[in-house]
């Protein structure tokens, strides 16, 4: 594999790190060091792209388009109401928000524009695929779909971020294809500038926000589809990709809100065994189906219940004082739960145990972030690029 290949793919784990995992001590060292990783991705993608670099008559169409949609924003605002911004609205502070999001909007374009060179000579359809999909994996955290909790907010999470940043990272993969980076960067970067410098934002509802920022790019795509450089033939091969993958977004979202409705009208919910104390009964990373419509406990049923830890799943091993109350005990634990379980704390009984599946919730709600490992990694990953870099100068 190619040397920077490589690199790029170290960086782009750091950058996905410092994003999600990394907490830092200093807000103004969060954003120097996320700033710096992502102008190293421009760095390191920047001679196989800098062909992308070209604007014309489509950028200062996408340019109104991209205005057009702030429009409508602020106009809902007036119909929603506006609240302040949680962004900092001093000049230092809006400086580092406005280098930040510009230096991240240009770090995912570059890496959009790279995959496209490298893979649309000989695998145009993995190209755009796989630039669509690397890109919008790195603009979200799928901690809170795959938690196996559905719920409403998972639903909502996916209709107001989920759905949306994946059809806007499919549009500006068309943009660039046709009309280069330049015009991606526009419409990308001008609605971050806007929401990191306005005082005031509009105060949408998950669901105005998740259809806004769903519609736009499909009209978008619609609007600026007479102005590409392809062929007929491409356009009817990505007519029927659009609807392949609407269709994909639509089977998605029946998926979540049949989840939604199984949890909210059947009673059961999902829980993720993450200690040993039910051992060998139930292992770390089973995941338990809990019926909270069976009431019916008797000694032996494994419930859950709500302690003062959290939501607790054990053995009931004695009734007492008519049944008012349950005696708890871990499988793997010599004694019983210290305070007895009153019976409105109990959430249901355990009915399916499925093995192994809960790693991944595990994994990703208990992954150990420290910062002194980050401050060692960093320099570990910087150390390559400033040599392949030293070395570009010299040659």
């Amino acid at each position: 594999m190619d040397l920077k290949v490589i690199l790029i793919l170290l960086v782009l784990a750091l950058m996905y790190f410092l994003t999600y995992f990394y907490k830092a001590t200093s807000g103004l060292l969060f954003y120097y060091v996320q700033s710096t990783t992502y102008i190293a991705v421009v760095l390191l993608a920047w001679d196989e792209v800098r062909d992308y670099l070209k604007y014309g008559r489509f950028t200062v169409i996408i340019s109104f388009f991209t205005l057009g949609y702030l429009s409508v924003y602020v106009m809902l605002g007036f119909w929603s109401g506006f609240g302040l911004t949680p962004y900092s609205t001093s000049p230092m502070g809006m400086a580092i928000n406005v280098i930040h999001a510009a230096s991240r909007i240009c770090a995912l374009e570059f890496l959009r524009a790279y995959v496209i060179h490298m893979l649309k000579y000989r695998y145009r359809r993995l190209a755009v695929h796989a630039s669509t999909l690397v890109v919008w994996f790195l603009t979200w955290f799928p901690y809170p779909l795959l938690s196996l909790t559905p719920s409403m907010d998972s639903l909502k999470l996916a209709f107001r971020n989920l759905i949306p940043s994946f059809i806007s990272s499919a549009f500006s993969t068309f943009i660039v294809l046709n009309h280069g980076m330049v015009s991606s960067i526009v419409y990308n970067l001008v609605p971050q500038l806007f929401i990191k410098v306005m005082p005031f934002l509009p105060r949408l509802g998950w669901f105005i926000e998740g259809a806004l920022n769903t519609m736009t790019p499909l009209v978008g795509y619609s609007i600026t589809l007479p102005y590409s450089r392809v062929a007929e033939r491409n356009v009817r091969r990505m007519r029927s990709e659009v609807k392949r993958i609407t269709r994909l977004i639509t089977y998605f979202a029946a998926v979540m809100a049949l989840i939604v409705v199984f949890q909210g009208y059947t009673g059961f919910r999902f829980y993720v065994i993450s200690s040993r104390s039910m051992e060998p009964a139930l292992s770390v990373g089973d995941i338990v189906v809990i019926c909270n419509q069976c009431k019916d406990i008797n000694v032996g049923d494994v419930v859950a219940y709500i302690s003062k830890w959290g939501v607790v799943i054990h053995r009931v091993v004695e009734l007492r004082e008519d049944q008012k109350y349950v005696i708890t005990k871990g499988d793997a634990n010599r004694d019983p739960d210290l305070e007895p379980v009153p019976f409105e704390n109990i959430i249901g009984k355990a009915v399916l145990r499925v093995p192994v599946l809960g790693y991944v919730s595990i994994f990703l709600h208990e992954v150990p972030v420290s910062s002194l490992r980050a401050l060692l990694l960093a320099p570990l990953l910087a150390l390559p690029i400033a040599l392949y870099v030293f070395k570009r100068l010299k040659t």
